[in-house]
Parts: structure tokens; C-alpha cells; sequence
């Protein structure tokens, strides 16, 4: 059996692709089998958590230095990357408080690309898509004055999406509301990436699979190993301003957010609605929900 600590952390065989952090960020949850397990990061630690990206990663930004680091949850293996402040302006820098630079430089996307090589990290409020690889001493600004719907990493390439396209990026890195009740409508398609089409999704379905939706993510689940769950049905997460009672796909949606997880779907839909936050001495973030009892218990 081949160990993952003999190899590279970026190794992509060894990633948890299938692997869901829940909320308190000492379970992670398998959303193919249901299978939950427990773990102690103590590696979260002072750092403000994001993700995790398509590979199962997750991002970390360290609080006091701006260091970034991706960790492997189920490896426990970190990969060091240059500090975040090198995306910013060394003026804005000297002037901006460091709650204020915890806010720029929140994490909105990340993922890897050119064969798992290149670490590409989209900085929304900064506004800008960079990328580095391990041992760089600054992040390389692929695109200045960038502004995307979602990105998000595939087959070893890093992709961005407007509301009008969705392009691939090529990075190349030369140096060592209110709670009244609203009605929605989700359009799902399909992205054939060779011959850059796309087909809707009410006509193929979702091959009996769930589809959870958040604004930033949005996962595929086995409905089979979660009770509760229906096949070929839209879950919109929390951040997505309703929590619908009626979610079938090409159906209008609406409903009212829910104050705490207590169904299956509930759960799922919290896990990728949640904002980063500080993980504190004990290894773990809080978790401001109550504990949602409709999960797996961790092996």
C-alpha cells in the first residue's frame, strides 16, 4: 500500500475529492457513500478556513503572517504558499487595519491547475486571480481586475464563469435579507468542456443524483445514502436568500430560511453555505448551528 506522506501533498491521488467538511470542522462527511468520519485538525489553528476546493483541500489563511497554506484534511499533509499580502498594493499595506485585510483577501475560490502543479486562488473583494506554486515567494496576478460568478478547478484546469461564459485560465507562474418569503428559478445546464456545449439539465436529469447549490459552491450527492434526499432535485443553500419546501428541478422555488439544520437536506445545505471563519486553540472552528442529528455518526 502506498503511503500518501511518501509523496508531494499535491499529489492528486491522495485527494478527498468525495470528502465534505461539515460546519464544525471536525466531521467530514463522504458525499457518495454518507460514510462520517471525525478528525482533529489542530493544523486550523489561527487560521481562517475556506473551501474546500474541487480537489477535497482546504484553504488556509493564516491570521497573523497572511501565510496561505492548503491542507489535506484526511492526510493531514499542508502545502505552503506565499503570503496573501503579496496580491496588494505595499501602500495599502502600511495604511489598512488587519481586520481590514482579512476582509480583502477572503478566499472565493480555489482550486489547482497545469496537472496539480499551480495553486490558483480567486481574491473577490480584492479582485483579483492569482496563482503560485510551492516555494514561490509571491502570488503572480493572472488577472488584475477580475470579476467572476464562480470558479472552480477540473481534469487539471482552472475555470471561471460570468454569468455569460465559462473560460479555462491559463496561469503561468515564471518565478521560483430580509425574511419575508421570495420565489426563484434555477437553471441547471451541463458543460461538455471538448465541444463547448452545454444541455440542460431538465432534459438529461442529474443521473438520480442531488444537486446542492450555494453561492460560492455546490456539490453532487448521493441521495441514496442520505435519507430525505430526493434524485433529480435542486437543494438552494442558505447563502442562496431561500430555503425552499419545493425544489424540483425546473420548478419555481420559494420558502423562507430555516434557523437551524433539522433534516438531512438541511445539513447538506449548510455545509455549503457556511462563511469562512476563525478556527480557534482547540483545532476546530465554532459552530454558531446547533448540531444537525440527521448525519451519519463519525467512525
Amino acid at each position: 500500500m502506498t503511503s500518501p506522506r511518501a509523496h508531494g501533498p499535491l499529489d492528486s491521488r491522495f485527494h478527498p475529492r468525495q470528502w465534505l467538511a461539515v460546519p464544525d470542522r471536525r466531521r467530514f462527511l463522504n458525499v457518495s457513500s454518507g460514510r462520517c468520519i471525525q478528525a482533529d485538525l489542530p493544523e486550523l489553528r489561527g487560521h481562517r478556513v475556506f473551501g474546500p476546493t474541487a480537489e477535497g483541500l482546504l484553504v488556509l489563511l493564516e491570521e497573523a503572517t497572511f501565510a496561505v497554506r492548503l491542507l489535506n484534511p484526511l492526510t493531514r499533509q499542508l502545502t505552503d504558499l506565499p503570503p496573501a499580502t503579496t496580491v496588494l498594493d505595499p501602500t495599502s499595506l502600511m495604511i489598512s487595519p488587519v481586520h481590514y485585510l482579512l476582509h480583502v483577501l477572503t478566499v472565493h475560490g480555489a482550486g489547482l491547475a497545469d496537472g496539480s502543479a499551480t495553486v490558483v486562488v480567486y481574491f473577490e473583494n480584492a479582485r483579483k486571480l492569482t496563482a503560485a506554486k510551492p516555494g514561490d515567494e509571491r502570488w503572480t496576478v493572472v488577472e488584475p481586475d477580475a470579476s467572476f460568478a464562480s470558479v472552480s478547478s477540473f481534469a487539471g484546469r482552472f475555470y471561471c464563469a460570468t454569468r455569460h461564459a465559462i473560460r479555462p485560465v491559463i496561469a503561468e507562474v515564471s518565478h521560483s435579507h430580509g425574511g419575508g418569503r421570495r420565489s426563484s428559478k434555477y437553471s441547471v445546464h451541463r458543460v461538455y468542456f471538448d465541444s463547448k456545449r452545454t444541455v440542460s439539465m431538465v432534459v438529461t436529469r442529474f443521473r438520480r443524483q442531488a444537486l446542492f447549490i450555494g453561492a460560492y459552491r455546490a456539490i453532487s450527492v448521493n441521495p441514496e445514502a442520505f435519507p430525505g434526499i430526493s434524485p433529480d432535485t435542486v437543494y438552494p443553500g442558505f447563502d442562496c436568500d431561500d430555503k425552499p419546501s419545493s425544489r424540483q428541478v425546473g420548478g419555481g422555488l420559494d420558502g423562507s430560511n430555516v434557523a437551524f439544520p433539522h433534516t438531512a437536506d438541511d445539513c447538506l445545505s449548510l455545509c455549503i453555505s457556511q462563511p469562512p471563519r476563525r478556527s480557534h486553540a482547540g483545532g476546530s472552528g465554532r459552530n454558531p448551528s446547533r448540531p444537525c442529528r440527521h448525519l451519519p455518526h463519525p467512525l
